[in-house]
């Protein structure tokens, strides 16, 4: 499946995000909308690292990921369910 365009912010989300998103947003209970609105802000759905030392899409620093057990820093689904709110 091609990545869906979303319109509200301009940009091609992978299906595979976008049911992360939905997921996330659900056990968290927010709407999805408010955590596409976070990537885009701490991102731009860019998953690369950044200057200050943060990667993946919800910006998690390495010290941080190795506090809470996290082994893969590019995979959303590994992120503690608080620190990616």
């Amino acid at each position: 499946m091609p990545p869906r365009h979303h319109r509200s912010i301009g940009w091609r989300v992978p299906p595979s995000t976008t049911e992360w998103i939905s997921g996330a947003a659900k056990a968290a209970t927010i709407q999805a909308a408010l955590l596409r609105a976070v990537i885009v802000v701490e991102s731009g759905f860019n998953r690369a690292p950044f200057p200050e030392g943060a990667i993946g899409l919800m910006q998690l620093r390495t010290a941080t990921a190795r506090r809470y057990g996290v082994k893969n820093i590019y995979d959303p689904s590994e992120r503690p369910r608080r620190a990616h709110i």
